[in-house]
């Protein structure tokens, strides 16, 4: 049974595909997307980022941080795409009320064209932000967790966002000198 949040994920998706006009809209992607700010120190929106064993990944709150996330994301991979994963199909996921919604994608970076954070930023994280750009790529599996509350927000707007990726496994793949990406483990070389 289809959620009155779909729309709004599908949104969300739109921003992260190559074809469509809102194509790495950071502007548009706050807007209709994500839900108004909230508290002090914002509540919401919020978007967390976690990695296999390594636990938790940074996390961002609060419309300005969600914006840089997004704007740091199209600058670092000016070429990449999230998409649902179509070969086989995976289905959504849904909480009983419909107001969580998981979704497993494959996100494609394309080339790795510009620093994350960088050391010192509030957002650095390791392990991506100690590799230099080299213009590799990385196709990495994911699982997004997109959260809502309708009765908070008034709207069918993304509360919390959790995307969960094997971070390392990624900057392996980015690493220059490491081959073409594949999925096999291999050790993540020391900065």
């Amino acid at each position: 049974m289809p959620s009155p949040n779909d729309p709004t994920v599908s949104n969300f998706l739109k921003v992260f595909n190559r074809q469509d006009p809102s194509y790495k809209d950071v502007n548009w992607l706050m807007t209709n997307v994500f839900c108004a700010q909230h508290g002090t120190p914002p509540t919401r929106p919020a978007v967390g980022i976690a990695g296999g064993a390594s636990g938790l990944g940074p996390q961002f709150a609060g419309t300005r941080n969600v914006r840089e996330l997004f704007t740091q994301l199209t600058t670092s991979f000016p070429n990449l795409r999230y998409a649902r994963i179509k070969d086989p199909p995976a289905p959504d996921c849904y909480s009983d009320d419909k107001n969580t919604i998981v979704v497993q994608a494959l996100l494609e970076t394309g080339p790795h064209k510009a620093q994350w954070f960088p050391g010192g930023h509030n957002a650095y994280s390791k392990p991506l932000s100690d590799i230099e750009p080299a213009g590799k790529a990385a196709l990495v599996p994911t699982c997004a967790v997109f959260t809502f509350d309708p009765k908070a927000t008034g709207d069918n707007k993304i509360v919390r966002l959790g995307i969960y990726m094997d971070r390392w496994q990624m900057s392996v793949d980015l690493w220059p000198g490491t081959p073409h990406p594949t999925y096999a483990g291999r050790p993540f070389p020391h900065p």
